[in-house]
């Protein structure tokens, strides 16, 4: 009996030696496992804490950029308004520039003329009006004209104080404005007495009319109609011809120097405004005495 029971022992012995090897082979393991558990747990932790850093980073490039984004923009606005206050500057220069250079000019034109001779400055002023046509504002005045050529209203009204043929500054620009009206009638047999009038620079039609008739004897109709007619001669046969385009101004200029009988230029009036073959009419009926085309203001 004590073989079997030594042998029953030894199996029992030796199972209960496996089943102790065994457990803790398992317990190893599972131990294992579980540190390889809980590794892996405090690596998604590390990742879940990794990936919420990268987000919240993500988000602040975001919002830098953004912010960078918008700092620019107002950066480029005010690139925008600085380069066109640089223009503005570069323009304000360029016009002070050119304003220097126009007073310069003046200045020039002031000292040029200081030193003409009275001769020498009429014709230039004929020149310059010719040029400008500034005899055309009907309203101009001496310190106007002055400014325009760059004179002095001291030396303009100084040259005509000296002149034999102007009594003033309103005569002259008469004259040329009745040179000016008889070139445009002899040119611009369609227009009407009254753009003539308008584009020669007489500040009324009745004005212009009474110019005309002081100057040569004839309405402004009349003269157009002698014109059309190649007729002048004959209504004016003491008189050189009109058409005469000699560098004096032909018999228009002279007729205005024989039209002042006076030292100041005088103007006659005729008649009521119902037109030229009124006013002739009306003239030979009821001559009036002469009196001055200046105006109460000062303007020619």
């Amino acid at each position: 009996m004590t073989g079997p029971l030594i042998l029953i022992a030894a199996i029992i012995i030796v199972f209960v030696i496996a089943f102790v090897v065994t457990m803790l082979f398992v317990n190893a393991q599972t131990s294992k496992i579980i540190d390889v558990t809980v590794k892996l747990a405090e690596s998604q932790h590390t990742l879940l804490s990794q990936n919420k850093t990268q987000t919240d980073l993500l988000q602040k490039l975001e919002e830098q950029a953004a912010s960078q984004h918008r700092e620019l923009d107002i950066q480029q606005r005010e690139l925008e308004e600085l380069h066109k206050r640089l223009e503005g500057l570069a323009s304000s220069q360029d016009k002070v520039n050119e304003l220097q250079q126009q007073t310069h000019v003046h200045r020039q034109k002031i000292k040029a003329t200081q030193d003409m001779t009275d001769e020498e400055l009429m014709a230039w002023l004929d020149e310059r009006m010719d040029e400008t046509r500034l005899f055309t504002s009907p309203t101009l005045s001496m310190k106007e004209a002055a400014s325009a050529l760059g004179l002095t209203q001291r030396r303009l009204g100084q040259l005509f104080k000296n002149n034999e043929k102007f009594a003033n500054l309103s005569d002259y620009l008469t004259e040329k404005r009745f040179l000016l009206a008889c070139e445009l009638m002899r040119n611009n047999p369609e227009w009407t007495i009254e753009a003539v009038s308008r584009e020669a620079g007489f500040l009324t039609r009745r004005k212009f009319q009474d110019v005309v008739k002081a100057h040569l004897g004839l309405t402004p109709s009349q003269f157009r109609q002698s014109m059309n007619n190649s007729s002048l001669h004959k209504h004016t046969a003491h008189r050189p011809s009109v058409d005469d385009d000699d560098t004096d101004g032909g018999y228009l200029h002279r007729q205005v120097g024989q039209a002042r009988p006076g030292t100041e230029y005088q103007e006659r009036q005729y008649g009521d405004n119902a037109g030229d073959e009124n006013v002739d009419r009306h003239a030979h009926a009821h001559p009036a005495q002469p009196t001055s085309i200046a105006d109460g203001n000062g303007h020619a």
